[in-house]
């Protein structure tokens, strides 16, 4: 009960915020869900690479890299070439900061399969050279994505 009461102050100071606020309430609630659930399902059965690849994509969305490297890697011991988790370890590691890592990551990715969400993985190739300063590079990547 106390939890509720708790959570309905959260959500009520979310609205007040502004116009955002409601939104905000509602990624919150949706997102919560979502994350307990999916926790429960992996503590159930710890194997599940698609419940560990979705919770990392949940907590990439509530900006918890570490978290989500964590799902990736879990979900990588059980399918060690799917495309999808590495694109997500990328992101991961892209939102903590480890740009060398990212880009060289993202990079692979482009190349091994350029129209893999649509070219997505060279325009964050782009971000994490850009972030390291190699202009020259981060250009080159932006004109393969155009």
């Amino acid at each position: 009960m106390i939890g509720l009461i708790v959570f309905a102050g959260v959500a009520y100071g979310l609205v007040a915020i502004g116009r955002a606020g409601p939104y905000l309430a509602w990624l919150v609630v949706r997102h919560g869900r979502q994350t307990r659930a999916l926790e429960a399902l992996v503590r159930a059965n710890p194997a599940d690479a698609t419940a560990h690849r979705d919770l990392a994509q949940l907590w990439l969305v509530r900006r918890r890299p570490g978290r989500a490297l964590r799902h990736v890697a879990a979900a990588q011991a059980r399918d060690p070439d799917d495309l999808e988790l590495a694109y997500l370890a990328a992101q991961a590691r892209l939102a903590r900061g480890e740009h060398a890592i990212a880009a060289e990551a993202l990079q692979a990715i482009a190349a091994r399969d350029p129209r893999f969400r649509y070219g997505e993985p060279i325009l964050r190739a782009a971000d994490a050279l850009a972030a390291l300063g190699r202009w020259t590079e981060a250009e080159a990547a932006l004109r393969q994505f155009a």
